[in-house]
């Protein structure tokens, strides 16, 4: 009587967590980094949501955030400075704040008006840490208001300490410089 063995199991080919930490991140690149987009992507307040890949795991996650957040520029497009894209991005961007890397942001002012009702929420959230500030800009801004947002977002950065209703008087102040806010 002959015996036989059994058939084995077919040994499982490798899958992304048991490859090398560099391919993983090079795979995670090619997944979240948009070669289209000249490495930007654009964020209004219709249409953040990451990127199905962060979704998929929580390891997933831990492991692709850092490329996605780091090797892309964000645009912002902020019409009459309203900072709700800003607000939801920064949900899922605040734990990498801090880093060297975390200044990657271009914001689009658009709109016909100079909200100034958008613009304070957006510094009160500047204030409190929540979401980052504009970036500097120009003094040939000035017709777009960018150049008194900018400057007052760098009172706000200055001024963290102090409480929010102080600070927002010194902010009142400065709009009193420029009669073109509503």
């Amino acid at each position: 009587m002959s015996t036989s063995n059994p058939p084995s199991a077919p040994t499982p080919g490798p899958t992304l967590f048991t490859l090398p930490a560099e391919l993983r991140n090079r795979i995670y690149h090619y997944a979240v980094v948009d070669p289209n987009a000249n490495g930007e992507t654009v964020i209004d307040h219709t249409n953040y949501a990451q990127p199905a890949l962060l979704r998929g795991s929580r390891q997933l996650r831990y492991e692709a955030s850092p490329v996605f957040y780091y090797e892309n520029v964000f645009r912002f497009s902020c019409p009459d400075f309203d900072c709700t894209a800003l607000v939801s991005f920064s949900k899922h961007y605040r734990r990498y704040w801090g880093s060297h890397r975390a200044g990657k942001f271009k914001f689009e002012i658009g709109g016909q008006r100079k909200d100034w009702g958008n613009l304070m929420r957006w510094l009160r959230l500047v204030h409190a840490r929540v979401v980052p500030a504009l970036n500097r800009v120009s003094t040939q801004d000035d017709m777009s208001g960018r150049s008194l947002a900018s400057r007052a977002m760098a009172v706000v950065r200055e001024l963290r300490d102090l409480p929010w209703a102080r600070v927002r008087l010194i902010l009142e102040q400065l709009r009193l410089s420029n009669s073109q806010w509503v």
